[in-house]
């Protein structure tokens, strides 16, 4: 397997007002990184079409690691913003 991308349709938070349901992509992985340019810009673009197309979607919503360089520099190549970041903590 070269790349996989998992997608959900949500509805969109109200601070967002987009206008209609949310295509969110969570998970979504292409072998070794490189190929985020191609493989990774096809499954992102395979998915927005069919969330568009059969589910009405207004936006997509992709979740990204901040150190994952490659892929946020494709989905900024492609008009993606960032509209949040998480900060986590481990709880003991």
């Amino acid at each position: 397997m070269d790349g996989f991308i998992i997608a959900n349709i949500i509805a969109a938070p109200p601070v967002y007002e987009p206008g209609g349901p949310t295509c969110m992509v969570d998970d979504y992985w292409v072998r070794g990184g490189e190929r985020w340019e191609t493989i990774g810009q096809a499954l992102l673009d395979a998915v927005c079409v069919r969330a568009r197309s059969e589910f009405g979607a207004a936006q997509v919503l992709v979740v990204c690691g901040h150190q994952d360089t490659a892929k946020r520099t494709m989905l900024r190549a492609q008009g993606l913003e960032i509209a949040s970041e998480w900060y986590v903590k481990g709880l003991q």
